[in-house]
């Protein structure tokens, strides 16, 4: 509620105690691409902060945000797998 208020302090807490443990979950998966890795997260917390308001409190706010690195990385992979090249 805070950082959807626009407490600035409240979104620096949200990054600092979940930026960790977010960045080990996503390494875990990507490997040792320690860009991707880095960019992958930062994506997660901008649609975590966009989609702040719609959190339900059902869940951790760390599986909420797994969820989120997840629907990420199954992106990423989407775009990765090769295409026919008739479809190319």
């Amino acid at each position: 509620d805070r950082i959807v208020a626009g407490d600035r302090a409240a979104a620096e807490e949200l990054v600092r105690t979940q930026l960790d443990p977010l960045y080990e979950f996503v390494h875990h998966r990507l490997g040792a691409d320690a860009r991707q890795t880095e960019e992958l997260v930062q994506d997660c917390f901008l649609v975590a902060l966009e989609k702040l308001p719609s959190y339900a409190g059902e869940s951790s706010l760390h599986s909420w945000l797994c969820g989120i690195a997840r629907n990420k990385l199954r992106a990423a992979r989407r775009r990765k797998r090769p295409r026919p090249l008739a479809d190319v």
